[in-house]
């Protein structure tokens, strides 16, 4: 079968319900233009391949800078402590 909504493709033997975005292709609406453009709309309002401004915040923008900064704090520590010549 091939989503009306998400275009997702999966076995008839599965169900009539896509994995995907979840819209039932059972109900006795389901060719309905409203219906589907609704459940499109409500589908592309979850996903972040539409939307990513809204679900990715600014802190997960941040994290891998803030790692890499630590991991650069502890490498100058370890530096500093084990080393047997003068560093600072």
């Amino acid at each position: 079968m091939k989503c009306l909504v998400c275009q997702a493709t999966w076995k008839e033997s599965k169900g009539a319900i896509c994995p995907q975005c979840g819209y039932d292709h059972a109900a006795p609406d389901f060719n309905n233009a409203q219906t589907i453009q609704r459940a499109r709309q409500e589908f592309r309002d979850k996903t972040t391949a539409y939307a990513p401004h809204k679900r990715v915040k600014r802190w997960d923008k941040m994290i891998p800078y803030v790692a890499l900064a630590i991991g650069l704090a502890l490498f100058l520590v370890w530096l500093k402590a084990c080393s047997t010549w003068r560093v600072w």
